[in-house]
């Protein structure tokens, strides 16, 4: 889901650099993403989406990440 255009002064990652950080596959940053866990941003002029390492961290904080790659 798209919530807004990029504002300044905040920090911004690519889909697969948020799926590093989480541990957890790009499909599954695009799920948090739907499922408006994760905000995003379009770039304006193209496809790319940015998210906001705000919610990345808070994401981050919030999931455990199991052996077999499920997220609880």
């Amino acid at each position: 889901m798209v919530r807004g255009t990029l504002r300044p002064k905040k920090s911004f990652l690519t889909p697969a650099q948020a799926a590093v950080e989480l541990g957890i596959s790009r499909s599954m940053v695009y799920y948090h993403v739907s499922k408006g866990n994760i905000d995003s941003y379009k770039v304006q002029g193209t496809d790319r989406i940015l998210l906001d390492k705000a919610d990345v961290d808070t994401l981050r904080r919030q999931v455990r990440v199991i052996k077999n790659g499920a997220v609880h």
